[in-house]
């Protein structure tokens, strides 16, 4: 047989070899074989061996190695679980507790665009890696997937009211206050509200909330009608209809600028996610069909060769088309991995799992983000995402035992590392670092990523408890070993361990498909009884939004209206503005075509004045309020709110 080398690797190039395989096979073929040259370092005698042998025989042989594949390095960093559950669980409470109390009274991280900066004049010591709205959002997931795992209801009560909160700011968490949205961002909250969805009996309000969020990524996803029209709505460039040798349909704008032609690893994941939760939860095709055409668009448009999703593509087909943002962090991975974890589970599609497979082998020992201890490094963003993102292919256990155990250990190592690492005892506020020295600062970015991890690990067994199923752990009297949430959280009902997503949730009915809400939400009922905790007295169940009728399928392309124009902040009597930089945080994306300075916009007359005074000396002052203090001079503003 002819050879001959390709970067230092044996690659067949012969007819022969083409005809064995087939025209169609041959590149497809040889590509994958060659990363598994790669990857795995097969000695060059023995591949020219397997090339040589029946195709059952190479079948068998490359099988054997990936299943050596999957044995854990020796390098790894303590890739087993020596804390008892119980102590996991409290770790994790009280990441979550600590970050719900730096939340302010908009729904957001504290950041130097908060209410301080704005009234006072001066600048805030906040990280501007926090600006990114999205980081609430992941929160708010992560709170609710706290309560899944645990099998309580510590957080529905201060998930709903946040959810209220956050709503002021935009219809659908669209942030009308800033003049071109990640839609990413956006659709973090409406991940967060699928999972609560599922983790609070199936309240409608949450669904409600999951199927708004989809309808405004839809509004922002390229489909089938839109690259044979060539154009879309809003945008002012034609569309490239192919890259790749494939369609462009199913992948998801980044924001809403009509100059900005990137098609985004960050919100096509997201979306990918939500579609899938959507369509499990409520076995509507529609969502269904939505994710299998994100997941085919970053399995096509951005995954390279190394199987590693990348950050974007362009889709102007007269300004650089088909441009590949080659930067790659683990964020858009992790979410792919969520998004095939859930498809897998329920639709049982083989090729979804083999996907699903290729992605697991491809990132986990992926050397661009770690090093030969496993430890995720800290010069990447998306620790996160691709913990949360491996947390749901461990809990559905919907991969082979080899890879699952595999899965296991490396959420192991990672968790082990934030825990040993990232934070000093007694704070529990988790740095940047997973390898140290921990800091003492607290940055919303930082706790979440720290918080992927906490969560994650609760679906893993210690040594002691290993031939339990990997993917139900024992519920040993979980009642006593939780802490009891504090008053402002809600109740608690612990019960055993159960799954990301739906198929573990309470209540077996299908619910009926929900169409965009047409009503306004509710507005915020005037101030916030403590600062930066919404209360949870008046639990939240409002079905101001209901569902609609049972059978009612909706059409998967874009109905026939334009994406509403950002909102002027001039308009509105209550709200005031200040310039928001780019920044330098992970979150805050500076790759591709530039994007326009954005506009935030915070509301300072949501609070009586007395409230007000009080909450800016304890922060800015750090001490407790006197009552003979008068607050500074600022623009009276009308206290009546105008809907939009």
């Amino acid at each position: 047989m002819n050879s001959s080398t390709y970067n230092g690797v044996y690659h067949p190039a012969s007819s022969r070899w083409r005809c064995r395989w087939s025209r169609e096979a041959i590149v497809t073929e040889c590509l994958e074989y060659e990363q598994l040259y790669i990857r795995w370092r097969l000695p060059p005698s023995i591949f020219k061996m397997a090339m040589s042998l029946p195709v059952f025989v190479v079948v068998l042989v490359l099988t054997a190695m990936l299943s050596a594949a999957q044995v854990t390095p020796a390098s790894w960093r303590q890739p087993n679980i020596t804390k008892p559950l119980a102590e996991r669980v409290r770790l994790a409470g009280a990441a979550l507790d600590t970050a719900i109390d730096r939340l302010g009274i908009d729904g957001y991280f504290v950041t130097g665009t908060t209410l301080p900066s704005l009234v006072y004049n001066m600048p805030s010591p906040a990280s501007n890696e926090d600006d990114a709205t999205g980081t609430a959002g992941d929160l708010y997931a992560q709170m609710a997937l706290f309560d899944m795992a645990t099998n309580q209801s510590k957080y529905e009560t201060a998930l709903g009211q946040y959810f209220k909160i956050v709503l002021q700011s935009g219809v659908n968490f669209s942030n009308s206050g800033l003049t071109h949205p990640f839609i990413s961002d956006s659709l973090a909250f409406g991940n967060a509200a699928a999972y609560a969805y599922v983790t609070y009996d199936k309240d409608p309000i949450f669904l409600q909330y999951a199927v708004d969020s989809w309808w405004w990524g839809r509004e922002h996803t390229l489909s089938t009608q839109d690259i044979s029209a060539g154009k879309f709505p809003g945008m002012n460039f034609t569309l490239v209809k192919v890259c790749q040798n494939a369609t462009m349909a199913g992948g998801t704008f980044q924001n809403n600028d009509p100059k900005n032609s990137l098609v985004e690893g960050y919100a096509s994941g997201y979306f990918l996610v939500l579609s899938a939760l959507l369509a499990e939860a409520t076995s509507d095709p529609m969502y269904l069909q939505a994710a299998t055409e994100s997941s085919t668009f970053i399995q096509t448009q951005l995954t390279n060769v190394q199987k590693i999703v990348q950050a974007g593509i362009t889709a102007d087909a007269k300004s650089s088309p088909c441009s590949v943002i080659s930067d790659t962090d683990p964020t858009q991975s992790g979410l792919m991995l969520e998004g095939l974890a859930i498809l897998s589970s329920f639709t049982k599609n083989a090729s979804t799992q083999n996907l699903l497979n290729e992605l697991l082998l491809a990132v986990i020992p992926n050397t661009g983000w770690q090093g030969e201890n496993g430890i995720v490094s800290t010069d990447f963003g998306g620790h996160m995402n691709l913990l949360r993102g491996l947390g749901a292919v461990y809990s559905r256990n919907t991969t082979t035992p080899e890879l699952q155990r595999y899965v296991g250990d490396y959420i192991a190592v990672q968790f082990n590392a934030v825990v040993d690492f990232a934070t000093s005892n007694g704070t529990d506020i988790y740095g940047d670092s997973w390898t140290g020295p921990p800091s003492a600062n607290f940055s919303g970015l930082n706790q979440t990523d720290a918080l992927g991890a906490l969560i994650s690990a609760l679906y893993l067994q210690n040594e002691s408890t290993s031939t339990l199923s990997p993917s139900a752990p024992s519920p040993t009297s979980l009642a006593s070993l939780v802490p009891t949430p504090l008053s402002h959280h809600g109740r608690s009902k612990i019960g055993a361990i159960r799954p990301f997503g739906f198929g573990s949730g309470k209540g077996a009915n299908v619910p009926p498909p929900i169409v965009p809400s047409t009503l306004l939400y509710e507005p915020f009922p005037g101030a916030t009884p403590s600062p930066f905790i919404p209360s949870t007295s008046t639990p939240v169940k409002s079905k101001s939004s209901s569902p609609s009728a049972p059978g009612a399928l909706l059409p998967l392309f874009r109905p026939g209206i334009k994406p509403e124009e950002p909102q002027d902040p001039s308009r509105s009597p209550r709200m005031r503005s200040i310039a928001l930089g780019a920044g330098d945080g992970n979150r805050v994306r500076s790759y591709g075509p530039d994007i326009e300075q954005t506009e935030i916009v915070i509301r300072t007359s949501d609070l009586p004045t007395e409230r007000l005074v009080r909450l800016l000396n304890e922060r800015l002052q750090g001490r407790a309020w006197d009552e003979e203090d008068t607050p500074p001079g600022y623009p009276v503003t009308d206290s009546t709110r105008t809907s939009t």
